[in-house]
């Protein structure tokens, strides 16, 4: 394992002060994003153990600390795949669970490492009963046209995708090399991404709803129009009830409501919140394939982020979206409460209120037992 790697164990102090020495049972894995470390994530770990408490074992990995995580997401993701299995074989006796957790990157790693450790046969990841997978502010349709990278023309787009690595190319969708582009392949329900991701018994998206300068709205929820439906509705001065299904898809006098939002969003003004959390059934698959059918007969810019959608939505999901107002776009790291240092603990210590929600989504079946 990397020397940047910690796993970390929660425990219950005995009734004569001794410790309880059953092994975990549970392993949650915290992938970071983009040129971060582990520490990025320090704040969930230690919400984790403490709800989950002896039954938990949290994994960080530092596999792709700084440079590494350019080398593109399938790189990364195996570098995952090999610490989680080595932490399985060291406590193949206790551990029965896991859950995959992914901020920003580090959930396009943790999609793509829950294939490369999926057992069809058993409906196991890496030997285990899968159990939640989470992601944060996750770029799951790319970047590019949405939020403040769409106010860069395509080309500069494209130049800095291909000065940037192999990870940026991929998230810009620029991967294109005689086959289709990796984030849309890891969405197709025909292969074994989308059935790796369906083994696990919940789904969960956090989105920042306003100020994330990396990763927008539109591709953290898979929504690709939910930008335009967004500033359709506050042009008209109308804001439409949510709709049946959560995605935006119904319409109201006409044009689309904005799944799950019951007022106006966005501004510099107001207290951080989760504005909304919502479950979003399934799909059917022919959607998918409409919105293939589509992307090869259409210029729109948005045609293979709507793929990607489609595929991803054959999926049930639970949403929870975030609002941190303000002129600053510092929601990107706010939602996970990145403390690395006291500087950064005061930058993004706003956000630690969702973090804790988050751990409470994630551990309320060891709450219970």
């Amino acid at each position: 394992m990397s020397p940047r790697s910690t796993v970390v164990r929660g425990v219950v102090a005995g009734a004569a002060g001794h410790q309880k020495s059953n092994g975990p049972t549970h392993l949650y894995v915290l992938v970071h994003g983009l040129g971060g470390i582990p520490d990025d994530l320090s704040f969930l770990e230690r919400c984790i153990l403490r709800n989950a408490g002896q039954s938990a074992l949290v994994l960080k990995p530092g596999c792709n600390v700084a440079a590494k995580s350019f080398d593109g997401v399938p790189n990364g993701a195996k570098r995952v795949a090999t610490e989680i299995a080595l932490v399985v074989a060291a406590h193949e006796k206790s551990l029965t669970h896991i859950s995959l957790v992914g901020n920003s990157l580090g959930g396009l790693y943790a999609r793509y490492c829950a294939s490369v450790l999926y057992d069809p046969s058993t409906n196991t990841v890496a030997g285990l009963i899968p159990r939640h997978f989470l992601t944060t502010a996750t770029p799951h349709l790319g970047v590019g046209p949405f939020g403040y990278l769409g106010f860069f023309p395509s080309a500069i787009r494209r130049l800095g995708g291909s000065l940037m690595g192999t990870t940026m190319k991929q998230l810009l969708l620029l991967d294109t090399d005689n086959t289709s582009p990796l984030l849309q392949q890891m969405a197709d329900p025909s292969k074994g991404f989308v059935e790796a991701l369906g083994a696990f018994r919940t789904r969960c998206a956090y989105a920042n709803a306003t100020n994330d300068f990396l990763v927008a709205y539109e591709t953290a929820s898979l929504d690709p129009d939910a930008g335009e439906t967004l500033r359709n509705r506050k042009s008209s001065g109308k804001f439409y009830k949510p709709n049946n299904n959560g995605w935006g898809d119904t319409s109201v006098d006409g044009k689309s409501s904005i799944g799950g939002w019951a007022g106006s969003v966005g501004g510099f003004a107001g207290a951080a919140r989760i504005v909304d959390e919502r479950r979003v059934p399934a799909e059917s698959s022919e959607r998918f394939q409409k919105a293939l059918k589509a992307s090869s007969s259409t210029g729109d810019s948005q045609r293979v982020q709507r793929v990607i959608a489609a595929g991803l939505r054959t999926l049930e999901w639970h949403h929870v979206d975030v609002e941190f107002p303000g002129v600053a776009p510092l929601a990107h790291n706010k939602i996970c409460a990145l403390q690395r240092d006291p500087v950064t603990r005061w930058l993004f210590s706003e956000g630690e209120f969702v973090v804790e929600h988050q751990a409470e989504f994630l551990t309320r079946s060891e709450q219970r037992q």
